[in-house]
């Protein structure tokens, strides 16, 4: 109820065959209910992580890895990703802000 994990593989056709191009694979938990306030703001609380890789240019991957706080009408989210190649192009540090209404 409050883990997911996805897997997904894609594959690409050519003049070779079919082939895989790339695979990612992740995970997200939220650690509280939402139905009750934690210091009185906060509903919920999600951590994620992840994985991906594009085969066709033998790249060593990226991972992420990310927050979220949930309250009754904001998000806040968060994620930092980098490249495990030493000649990737440095971590990127992404930030988001949610309004339901």
């Amino acid at each position: 109820e409050n883990t997911l994990f996805s897997a997904e593989a894609r594959g690409t056709q050519s003049g070779k065959g079919f082939g895989a191009s790339s695979w990612h694979v992740g995970a997200e938990n939220w650690f509280l209910d939402g139905k009750q306030l934690m210091w009185n703001a906060i509903r919920n609380v999600g951590i994620r992580a992840g994985y991906f890789q594009q085969l066709a240019n033998s790249d060593a991957g990226q991972f992420s890895a990310g927050a979220s706080a949930k309250a009754d009408q904001w998000q806040i989210d968060y994620t930092y990703q980098d490249g495990l190649a030493a000649d990737h192009l440095g971590a990127s540090h992404r930030f988001g802000v949610s309004m339901a209404f």
